[in-house]
């Protein structure tokens, strides 16, 4: 709900301001910016409440690693159990294919290299 509107306290110049407004202004921006991204739950009196964000981030880690191995287990293995056997052998000749380009390049991707001359 911003409108770009401001209330009378606010239009005085930022050097003229006390530091209890400044102190409830950052307070306020803080709770706004937390309800915006759902993040309101993580705040006790304007303090972020760091069990709560740790619990959280605990949780996100779990779904990302149960995320990357449904994925791995449907690129690699059949409804049945059985692996992919075409699907493995495309992906290491891909693999092998960029370690040999790397090889081939000088591993940093600069193929140039050797054209270029010295000034010192």
């Amino acid at each position: 709900q911003l409108t770009g509107k401001t209330k009378g306290r606010h239009q005085s110049r930022p050097g003229k301001r006390r530091g209890a407004d400044t102190k409830v202004d950052l307070e306020e921006a803080l709770h706004l910016f937390a309800q915006n991204l759902g993040l309101s739950d993580y705040l006790i009196n304007g303090e972020v409440d760091w069990d709560k964000v740790s619990n959280r981030m605990s949780e996100m880690a779990a779904s990302v690693a149960e995320s990357a191995k449904k994925a791995v287990m449907e690129r690699y293995t059949h409804d049945n159990g059985a692996v992919k056997w075409g699907t493995v052998l495309g992906d290491a000749a891909l693999a092998g294919m960029a370690v040999l380009g790397a090889t081939w390049t000088g591993g940093d991707g600069d193929a140039d290299r050797g054209s270029r001359q010295s000034f010192t």
